[in-house]
């Protein structure tokens, strides 16, 4: 009987440990949870600003690309006229006597 016994208080020895042990993983589990309530309303309201900044990024860039693509247009159509207006003088025929001529017509349209 006193074997018995002796297993008896190391069975029941074992498993009180083993019923603490559970108890403390079930307060770490209950701790761990209550921790992550209280930080919910905080990642909620993060990750809602965080979406805001989103979405005010994606618009500042979009506007930004817009007025870069408006620059690059004008820019183009700058270059095109400059270009054309190049064109136009290299088609032009040189006369050395074309500023004394304009020069005078603009005088006698004076004197008129």
């Amino acid at each position: 009987k006193r074997g018995e016994r002796g297993d008896a208080e190391s069975e029941l020895a074992a498993a009180e440990g083993a019923r603490a042990a559970a108890e403390a993983e079930e307060a770490d589990a209950k701790r761990q949870r209550d921790e992550l309530k209280a930080a919910l309303p905080q990642a909620k309201e993060a990750l809602r600003l965080a979406k805001a900044a989103e979405k005010e990024a994606a618009s500042e860039r979009s506007s930004l690309h817009s007025a870069c693509s408006k620059v690059e247009k004008d820019m183009l159509q700058l270059e095109q006229a400059k270009n054309s207006a190049v064109k136009t003088l290299m088609a032009e025929e040189y006369d050395p006597n074309q500023v004394e001529r304009a020069y005078e017509q603009q005088q006698k349209g004076s004197a008129e």
